[in-house]
């Protein structure tokens, strides 16, 4: 009897310590993870931006971001892209930051820390506009071309691979958008500003407009970050995205 009620009690520590380590594996995969979501504001609303040390974030807008306010630049790294507006902290200070368009003025509240998941990308949208997207869609389908769809391009080395996931043809503002994500390869750090990116066609080659990832470096092999490369239309025709690292060069191949 004592030997039957002996092994229930094994049976019951050990499916404890189970639940207790899976668990905290998924705690600690969703704390580490970054977040991609929507954020619809009006002008009474300041909205809480989660940032991460070590981890840029960008903010989306459908305007243009014109300037900007912040209460303590001294621990921010802000920088203007087209219509994103990417943050990085360099403290856990927290503050707050007013973006300034054409139209609107969204006010944040920016907070550092390594306890909460942060944001990778905010979709920022004014409430009043969402309507009016809705009634012009036919309209900015003509113009924007964000259905073309390609079948996820795998370029990879011994030093990294890179999965491109998706292509906008954006024709308001002449750009190809494209997004991908790099996959550290070694066991060696790997810093993603020495990577270069390039495109060409028939006729030129040329250097990508802006590039932006979500973080500087992958320290470890597997070690995964999110990008998006910002690229100048120069005709409708096939071209090639090209990224040379340590001399080596790799490429693939989009068709219009």
């Amino acid at each position: 009897m004592k030997s039957k009620n002996l092994f229930q009690n094994l049976i019951l520590i050990t499916f404890t310590i189970l639940v207790s380590f899976l668990t905290n594996t998924t705690l600690n995969t969703t704390l580490n993870a970054g977040i991609v979501r929507d954020l619809v504001m009006d002008d009474n609303q300041i909205e809480i931006i989660n940032l991460r040390m070590g981890k840029s974030t960008v903010l989306n807008f459908i305007e243009t971001p014109l300037r900007i306010s912040i209460g303590n630049k001294n621990y921010y790294n802000v920088e203007f892209i087209v219509n994103d507006l990417t943050i990085q902290p360099k403290g856990e200070v927290e503050t707050n930051l007013f973006v300034y368009g054409k139209f609107h003025r969204y006010g944040f509240i920016l907070r550092t820390n390594n306890i909460t998941a942060y944001d990778d990308l905010v979709k920022v949208r004014w409430k009043e506009d969402l309507q009016k997207e809705k009634t012009e869609n036919v309209k900015i389908e003509k113009q924007i071309d964000i259905t073309k769809e390609i079948k996820p391009e795998q370029l990879e080395q011994e030093d990294y691979k890179i999965t491109v996931t998706n292509l906008q043809n954006d024709k308001l503002r002449n750009l190809y958008i494209i997004d991908l994500n790099i996959i550290n390869q070694r066991s060696v750090e790997l810093f993603l500003n020495n990577i270069n990116f390039s495109f060409a066609n028939k006729n030129s080659t040329n250097q990508i407009v802006e590039k932006i990832f979500s973080c500087d470096s992958l320290k470890n092999k597997d070690d995964k970050c999110n990008g998006r490369l910002f690229m100048k239309i120069i005709k409708n025709e096939n071209f090639k995205i090209v990224t040379t690292y340590n001399g080596k060069e790799i490429f693939f191949e989009i068709k219009e």
